[in-house]
């Protein structure tokens, strides 16, 4: 359990370096791991498209879907988190 006197910005630092991800985080399926690599390497979404054989909204509704699942708010957030597993 987190203290409570840890403030919301204390939670996102912890979190990026992985320590609050490990508390939160729901497995990911392969097509979202593929699609958070993409996002790691700095790819847009219609990129990511393109390379997954995806439409740019499929990649949007995994995108929700990964943010839900990690905690992360922003995409540079989630690279870091990726980069920090």
């Amino acid at each position: 359990m987190i203290p409570s006197s840890k403030t919301a910005g204390d939670i996102r630092k912890v979190r990026l370096k992985g320590e609050l991800a490990d508390l939160r985080f729901k497995p990911l399926s392969p097509r979202e791991v593929s699609v958070v690599a993409l996002v790691g390497r700095a790819k847009v979404n219609k990129d990511i498209a393109f390379e997954l054989g995806l439409t740019v909204g499929t990649v949007k509704v995994y995108l929700c879907r990964i943010f839900r699942k990690t905690g992360v708010t922003s995409r540079t957030e989630l690279a870091l988190w990726y980069r920090d597993r």
